[in-house]
Order: C-alpha cells, then sequence, then structure tokens
C-alpha cells in the first residue's frame, strides 16, 4: 500500500509549476469565480484570466490556500482548454488531463503515478462526493485519505 502524507512538498512545487505554465500573467483569486464552463469561458474572453474561488480553501491537502488556488487555476485552465463541462463527466476528463499533463512535464515515475491518484482523489473523488450530498467535503484532507486508501 502507498503511503499519503499531506501536504506533500514537492506535489504542491509541481502544482506551482504547473499553474505558472498555464496561466504564465497569474490568476485570480476571489469570491465570485465561474461556477460552469460558460461562465468560465465568459471570463476568459473578457479578462484574459482565470478566477478561482477562495472558498473551502483552509483544510486541503496543500496546507495553505495559495497551493490550493494554483491547483484550481491548473484545473479550471484544464476545463477550458478541453471545454469540459462542470459535470462528473467533464470532471473525470479534466482529472485525466491533469495526471497526462502532469507526466509530460515531469516524466512517467513512481512518484508522477502516485500524484495521478492525488489528483484522482481530488478532482474526481470530491466530484463524486457533491454529486451525491450537494456539497464538498468539509475535512477534503480526510476524505482524500479515505479515497486513497480504499
Amino acid at each position: 500500500m502507498i503511503e499519503y502524507h499531506f501536504p506533500d512538498l514537492a506535489f504542491n512545487a509541481a502544482v506551482m509549476t504547473m499553474a505558472n505554465k498555464v496561466c504564465p500573467t497569474g490568476y485570480d483569486v476571489g469570491d465570485d469565480s465561474p461556477t460552469d464552463l460558460p461562465a468560465l469561458n465568459f471570463e476568459i474572453a473578457h479578462t484574459k484570466r482565470i478566477k478561482v474561488s477562495r472558498a473551502n480553501s483552509d483544510n486541503t491537502i496543500f496546507g495553505c490556500p495559495e497551493h490550493n488556488w494554483a491547483f484550481r487555476a491548473w484545473h479550471d485552465w484544464t476545463h477550458w482548454i478541453l471545454q469540459a463541462p462542470f459535470d462528473l463527466a467533464g470532471e473525470l476528463a479534466v482529472a485525466h488531463r491533469q495526471c497526462a499533463d502532469l507526466t509530460l512535464v515531469f516524466g512517467d515515475s513512481a512518484r508522477t503515478r502516485k500524484w495521478h491518484r492525488v489528483i484522482m482523489a481530488e478532482v474526481y473523488g470530491q466530484a463524486c462526493y457533491f454529486a451525491k450530498k450537494g456539497e464538498f467535503p468539509a475535512d477534503q484532507v480526510a476524505f482524500d485519505l479515505a479515497y486513497l486508501n480504499d
């Protein structure tokens, strides 16, 4: 069994690298971020930037809001580049693309394959939880660990 410990500083650094690659001029954080693909497309078309939500950023696997926001920026950019809706199928497609992009940048290794599982928990696992419960897990760290160890 693979052991997971959060925050994973190497994963956080990889997330920052990916966010900087896809949002080289930065991204914005706010309370009024897009909640669906048409709104994301509108935001990017009019501002040339991605705005991510600051909500639910305190108890995440990243250990601090800034790394969580960077992950969200990379994630939302992936929604935009794929034109993937914010439904379960779209989240799964985005998670797979994030895993593939991570491998392109950092190579195929035991570490990146471990990070793929983390992305699947963080993206698809939490999307499934949201679809069932109508909210995201309050303790995202505990949720991701349970998902990864199941």
